[in-house]
């Protein structure tokens, strides 16, 4: 199974929005320097859920060989990022992200990719959201009405509002500790 460290843009159901979302994203990558690391990132990566019928529309940008069995990482080998690094990769990622129109829902993390629903936001992560724990979640301002009030939402951008991002955890401590 991969496990997958990425910056997700939800449109809610504008394929057309994506699409203009991914180029721009595009013309921004370049490589990040972290300590003795330069990270590239994987051109935007555009999907469509459900499959068959799609009514979602996420992008993602991953850096290269941060995650572990990630297809996408098809040379080099895996980086052993540690907290304060990850930490650094999702602030530059959401520095990618910032006065980007089109997106509705963002968020950089492990596998953030389905946390990225307004009715799982609402129904699973209410206490989180109210209580400031669920770090990183950007929303449009023009969606904030619809998930769970929390003091904790402070300016990302002219058109966002987010809950500021506080890392994540290394995937090496997961792995050398069997968790």
């Amino acid at each position: 199974m991969a496990v997958a460290f990425e910056l997700v843009a939800d449109f809610l159901s504008s394929e057309d929005d994506a699409k203009r979302f991914a180029k721009l994203v595009e013309e921004r990558l370049g490589p990040v320097a972290i300590d003795n690391f330069v990270v590239s990132l994987h051109p935007p990566l555009q999907s469509g859920y459900p499959y068959g019928a799609p009514t979602q529309f996420p992008v993602a940008v991953l850096p290269v060989n941060v995650g572990l069995c990630v297809a996408l990482d098809t040379a080099g080998e895996r980086l052993q990022l540690n907290e304060s690094q990850i930490r650094r990769l999702g602030d530059h990622l959401y520095t990618l992200l910032s006065g980007l129109p089109y997106f509705k829902l963002a968020m950089v993390g492990w596998d953030v990719n389905f946390l990225l629903d307004i009715a799982t936001l609402r129904n699973e992560w209410e206490v989180e959201i109210r209580n400031g724990s669920f770090g990183g979640l950007v929303v449009a301002n023009d969606l904030l009405a619809k998930l769970p009030r929390s003091d904790h939402f402070t300016m990302f951008d002219d058109s966002h509002v987010w809950i500021p991002y506080l890392g994540s955890p290394s995937l090496n401590s997961e792995i050398s500790t069997g968790e």
